[in-house]
């Protein structure tokens, strides 16, 4: 098997085993902080980010500046 090849395999399983990681945060998070329902735990997380994502909309609107 030569090398290029090795590393795309690598960086495949890489972001898989991320990706998966990542997924078990979430559905553990999601858990931990449900109430009621898991749609109010997904409005709550949500509701936590849309400020931050306003805010850097608003920023690079007023700069005229644009993410790359």
């Amino acid at each position: 098997m030569d090398k290029h090849r090795f590393d795309k395999i690598y960086i495949a399983l890489t972001v898989i085993i991320v990706l998966a990681v990542a997924m078990w945060l979430i559905i553990s998070l999601v858990h931990i902080l449900s109430t009621e329902s898991v749609i109010d735990t997904v409005y709550r997380l949500a509701s936590y980010t849309y400020g931050l994502i306003l805010g850097l909309f608003l920023l690079f609107q007023h700069l005229h500046l644009c993410p790359r």
